[in-house]
């Protein structure tokens, strides 16, 4: 399928396409894709600068997040996941090595009885998952508009989205409620957006 072709799909389209595509990789090229990622982010000031990373439990061939854990802990930095919330909102819940995670709403592992980040005064990081992206920072998550509701309370909070070059598509369709991340890593490039 060409550019131009991806230029007319809708939200939903990219998404299955780029799913699909992304199945196509190796649990090699995966962990491999996955350090050379991880390793750009680990160089740059965004990271450096946080105290707190707000991730989220990789799935269905997403970049691991494992290698980024456990440097950030290393590196003496404390680790928070999403919990989806009634009313499709969420918060970030701090977590380490011996939180207990359970399956959440879309099966995806939360942290249970930690506290919740208070973002106030805090030098944060915030971790975006998504499916599709473009060069101008525009991204298609799994569509249930959660994070872009999160990043609208906390505009200051730097955005990155991990992702294999595969993901990249010349643009996605937006609307006001699309929130784009500062910066994109793929395992072959890097696209700053006010990073």
């Amino acid at each position: 399928m060409c550019q131009s072709e991806e230029k007319e799909m809708t939200k939903s389209e990219l998404r299955t396409l780029m799913k699909r595509r992304r199945r196509t990789l190796s649990a090699t090229r995966i962990l491999c894709y996955s350090a050379i990622v991880t390793e750009k982010l680990l160089k740059e000031d965004i990271y450096k600068d946080a105290d707190v990373i707000l991730g989220y439990c990789s799935i269905s061939a997403e970049v691991s997040m494992d290698y980024l854990f456990e440097q950030a802990r290393k590196d003496g930095k404390r680790l928070a996941l999403p919990v989806c919330l009634p009313g499709r909102e969420m918060e970030f819940r701090y977590f380490d090595e011996n939180t207990e995670l359970k399956k959440g709403e879309y099966g995806i592992p939360e942290p249970v009885g930690t506290d919740i980040v208070d973002l106030d005064g805090l030098k944060a990081l915030i971790i975006v998952p998504g499916v599709v992206f473009d060069a101008f920072g525009n991204r298609i998550g799994y569509g249930g508009g959660y994070y872009d509701r999160f990043l609208k309370k906390h505009p200051g909070v730097p955005k990155v989205m991990l992702a294999y070059e595969l993901q990249k598509t010349v643009s996605i369709p937006v609307d006001g409620n699309d929130i784009p991340v500062n910066l994109i890593l793929t395992e072959t490039d890097r696209y700053a957006i006010n990073a």
